[in-house]
């Protein structure tokens, strides 16, 4: 009658108990497996690939009668995703899943019980939510099925192990987007004042007044490099991030601005990257006014005269801190992983759509 403990998976041959309960846990494992496989089929996708291998991997494997993610963007609206069993389709349509729960547990999400039961459509079902990121950030999963049983601790585990794989890759895919969007307007913005610098004195102190408009409007540090006099300028934002005034701005190398471990690099990148007349980048740690230390990228980017020459270096600080902590436990996930299929007691291969098998484990 004892529950026995949750085996490691070096002992998944000689677990004791009764058939079923064994059988179950070996299941539960497996289950396990394909969900922290997920992020290697979400690499390069977007959103709506990411919610949707999940809650349809999540569909089958709990046998649910419907999935259903609710989304933060970040800047206080919501998207939802919802996938149905076959059976629920013929009575449910997926609007009304969200609606359903709003109704019963209330518009504020982030008081959602952890378990519950909800009715829809003349039709009770036991819910489990699950939420995504830190405090539930990055959004929430719920899963709901007519079985009185749901959600065991096996499958809350599974549900946890799911959502926390999504959170981390919508968050790094967030980031990238973000990034991208980021670095592509400060490209154009840098070759539209690139052009305009030919024309006559006046047009130049117009652009200048506009540059000092444009950069104090990007939510990002920006830096301004002079290749006889070093910086000379930079934004309200790097500014008040580094509690510094631009006099101690310039005097950079004597202070502790950059992380002692990073300095160095960051010393001769500072020394070289001018002399390369092309744009480039380097990653850093900066340190905050309150004495943190987080990761930027820094870009820079020439500015050129009529004739060619360069007059001025703009670098764009971008925090990609985050992004640096999501690729970190997305690899220590993966390094988890890989020692998950290294010890297992069995062969393990996968295979390239073409047939040809392109990683086994050590067993195999």
């Amino acid at each position: 009658g004892r529950r026995p403990a949750l085996p490691g998976i070096s002992d998944m041959d000689t677990i004791e108990g009764p058939p079923e309960e064994v059988r179950q846990l070996q299941r539960s494992m497996s289950d396990l497996l394909s969900l922290m496989a997920l992020p290697a089929i979400w690499i390069g996708g977007d959103w709506l690939h990411v919610t949707g291998t999940l809650l349809d991997t999540l569909l089958g494997m709990l046998r649910l009668d419907f999935a259903y993610l609710l989304l933060s963007d970040g800047n206080g609206g919501n998207s939802d995703v919802v996938r149905l069993a076959q059976s629920l389709r013929e009575t449910v349509q997926a609007g009304e899943i969200g609606k359903a729960l709003a109704a019963s547990l209330g518009g504020i999400v982030a008081q959602w019980p952890a378990a519950g039961r909800i009715g829809i459509a003349g039709s009770e079902f036991s819910i489990a939510s699950v939420p995504m990121g830190l405090q539930g950030d990055v959004g929430i999963l719920v899963a709901g099925s007519r079985r009185a049983d749901f959600a065991s601790d096996l499958e809350r585990l599974l549900l946890s192990a799911g959502a926390n794989q999504a959170a981390l890759a919508l968050q790094g895919a967030r980031l990238l987007e973000a990034e991208r969007r980021l670095a592509s307007d400060l490209d154009q913005r840098v070759a539209q004042r690139t052009a305009e610098l030919a024309e006559t004195n006046e047009a130049l102190q117009r652009e200048v007044a506009e540059r000092q408009r444009t950069e104090e409007a990007i939510p990002a540090g920006i830096i301004v490099v002079s290749p006889e006099s070093g910086i000379i300028g930079a934004n309200k934002q790097l500014l008040g991030y580094l509690g510094y005034s631009l006099e101690v701005l310039k005097q950079w190398t004597t202070t502790d601005m950059v992380h002692p471990d990073d300095f160095d690099g960051t010393l001769n990148y500072f020394r070289s990257f001018m002399s390369l007349g092309r744009e480039s980048q380097h990653e850093v740690r900066i340190r905050r006014f309150d004495g943190v230390y987080r990761w930027f990228q820094v870009r820079n980017n020439p500015l050129r005269d009529a004739d060619g020459r360069i007059i001025r270096w703009y670098g764009l600080l971008t925090d990609i801190d985050d992004q640096k902590q999501a690729e970190h436990a997305l690899r220590e996930s993966e390094g988890q992983l890989r020692l998950v299929v290294n010890t297992t007691p069995g062969l393990i291969a996968t295979f390239a759509p073409n047939g040809v098998p392109d990683d086994v484990n050590e067993q195999f």
